[in-house]
């Protein structure tokens, strides 16, 4: 498959557009996918069919006005491209369910409760437990902005956290000489791994892909926070990350 033709699809579309591609592109791979309609919106799943499963997430839905390539057209991608990997060469052991999230972005209502709609209403409809408790979710890579950068950033990740997906997937970017910082609190909003969260399935975080710019502007972040600095130094901190994020769109 070719990531960046795909991104080039999404890139610019609305968010209807950019979920029918995805329907798209699933159907011409013969992948079975399921749409759920709620009262907003409507998430697109591939599921496993296993009792044991991994989640793999990206959301489709833009922020008004931008282009959305990076944010989160790159993420798309990455998770239409390892369904077909899977495809070829499935795991032997576990399922892996599919996720394209709608309204991940802040809504109208301009609150925290505007964030993770399309996330919170799948969860609400298909518990991770499953019903009768016949599935088990174990966890959720969650992916945002995937699309540039040489370093894999993964919040929200403390440094004492540990769990079996956290462990393989830094294993696995040793192994291949690519440094993994774990971020234990982000300069702007949350992402979908949060809903997981809160419903219980504990192993979930969002993997981005940065450069060395975003570190040091994290790493200014949390000065000013130590150091207690007035807002107007935050404000100008969280403006320097949007643009750094802006130009990779």
């Amino acid at each position: 498959m070719n990531m960046l033709s795909i991104i080039e699809k999404l890139q610019g579309r609305s968010n209807e557009e950019r979920k029918e591609l995805i329907c798209e592109v699933l159907g011409g791979m013969g992948v079975r996918y399921r749409r759920q309609c709620y009262a907003t919106g409507e998430n697109i799943f591939v599921p496993s069919d296993r009792i044991r499963e991994i989640g793999v997430g990206s959301h489709f839905d833009v922020v008004e006005g931008s282009p959305g390539a990076n944010d989160n057209g790159s993420a798309v991608a990455v998770t239409l491209d390892l369904i077909e990997r899977f495809q070829q060469n499935p795991p032997k052991h576990i399922g892996v369910q599919y996720f394209f999230f709608d309204e991940e972005e802040l809504t109208t209502s301009g609150d925290y409760e505007g964030y993770l709609k399309g996330s919170r209403a799948y969860l609400e409809a298909n518990p991770p437990e499953g019903y009768l408790g016949l599935i088990d979710t174990i966890g959720l890579y969650n992916m945002e902005l995937v699309g540039s950068g040489d370093m894999i950033a993964l919040w929200l990740v403390g440094k004492n956290a540990t769990g079996p997906l956290l462990e393989s997937l830094e294993r696995s970017a040793k192994n291949a000489s690519i440094p993994v910082h774990r971020i234990p609190n982000v300069v702007t909003h949350t992402a979908d791994h949060i809903a997981f969260q809160e419903v219980g399935v504990k192993e979930s975080f969002t993997i981005t892909t940065v450069a060395e710019g975003d570190m040091q502007t994290y790493q200014e972040y949390l000065r000013a926070q130590a150091e207690g600095e007035p807002f107007e130094v935050f404000q100008a901190i969280v403006q320097q990350s949007l643009e750094l994020s802006l130009r990779a769109l």
